[in-house]
């Protein structure tokens, strides 16, 4: 496998798995290994104190800690509502569904039939020549040859 960042560069960098706080969605940038990320920003930071004191309120609740909350669908929610209460109404989220079981449940099941595409994509430079991302004679060349 090639690597994109320098010995002294990946040296520099530390796996997500082993931050401090295990959250559902990241907290700040984490790497690849593709690239250095940026240092964790004042709203990242705030989103993450936000997740901890609701992910903390809601698992003395029902009688877990912490990290037990967080793996629950509750968890999730919470994350979810740290999210909005930071950067704005960006999901559709209750309060209701990061404290209550039975909340988080009901709009799991509400959604269980959805359909869902899990795409991944890669912009590389015009000139970028890799054999790896040839086009197919039977793809057409829009598809093999992403532009950024």
């Amino acid at each position: 496998m090639e690597i994109f960042l320098s010995k002294r560069e990946l040296a520099q960098t530390e796996p997500a798995e082993k931050l401090d706080f295990k959250s559902p969605v990241p907290t700040r940038m984490v790497s690849n290994g593709e690239f250095n990320p940026l240092p964790q920003t004042r709203r990242q930071r705030q989103f993450e104190e936000r997740l901890k004191d609701l992910s903390d309120a809601s698992a003395r609740k029902l009688g877990m800690d912490r990290r037990q909350f967080l793996r629950t669908s509750c968890g999730m929610a919470a994350a979810f509502v740290a999210l909005n209460d930071v950067f704005g109404p960006i999901f559709d989220v209750s309060p209701a569904e990061a404290a209550q079981p039975e909340a988080a449940a009901q709009r799991a099941n509400g959604l269980a039939g959805q359909f869902i595409l899990d795409d991944q994509v890669h912009f590389v430079r015009d000139d970028y020549k890799v054999d790896a991302f040839s086009v197919s004679p039977n793809m057409p060349a829009s598809i093999g040859t992403p532009r950024c």
